[in-house]
């Protein structure tokens, strides 16, 4: 009985000292992440995260709302620059990891898929395609109409050495085609 005493004080001093190994580590990547998102009255450090994505222009009448630079990935969303709550916005997420934009696409597609069946909708799923520079961007479209009145387009394009994925959400009609284009088309 001693022996297996011993056996057990040693697995369970073992996992304690796991668990606490992991709560430090989840502590540390929890303050790293909080500390490469860019607060709102800081407008110089939103640029920044934005040109780690890529290089492009802020659509006409729009600007960086929010921004967070987690290391690996970097990611933005674009506002109406008049704070209209309308609905309508545009996130842009960079990785430093090798990544491959068709990958990234199927993977948004089944992500559309899975948020129609949270929002119980039947989706009418279609294909946009937006001309870049030298090649044509598929976006996957997704609408719901109903209680729930939401138009979703995600795409992903190689911009220099990194894939760049875009996901534009409107509700309530509030979809801006025009800027989601001006973005996709100023990438370089």
């Amino acid at each position: 009985m001693n022996r297996e005493m011993k056996v057990l004080a040693i697995v369970f001093g073992s996992l304690f000292v796991l668990l606490v190994i992991a709560g430090i580590g989840v502590a540390y990547a929890l303050s790293r992440a909080s500390a490469g998102i860019a607060r709102d009255d800081d407008p110089a450090a939103k640029r920044a995260t934005a040109a780690k994505i890529a290089t492009f222009d802020v659509p006409r009448g729009y600007r960086i709302a929010t921004a967070s630079d987690l290391g690996v990935q970097q990611t933005i969303t674009l506002e109406r620059d008049d704070r209209r709550r309308d609905g309508f916005r545009i996130q842009v997420q960079g990785t430093t990891l090798p990544s491959d934009p068709k990958t990234n696409a199927t993977s948004m597609r089944f992500a559309l898929g899975l948020a129609a069946r949270v929002m119980r909708c039947e989706p009418r799923e279609s294909i946009d395609e937006i001309r870049a520079k030298d090649d044509v961007v598929a976006f996957a479209a997704m609408t719901c109409d109903g209680t729930t009145s939401l138009r979703m387009e995600t795409g992903s394009m190689q911009v220099g050495p990194h894939a760049v994925t875009i996901i534009a959400t409107g509700s309530r009609g509030a979809f801006d085609r025009d800027a989601l284009a001006e973005l996709v088309r100023s990438m370089r």
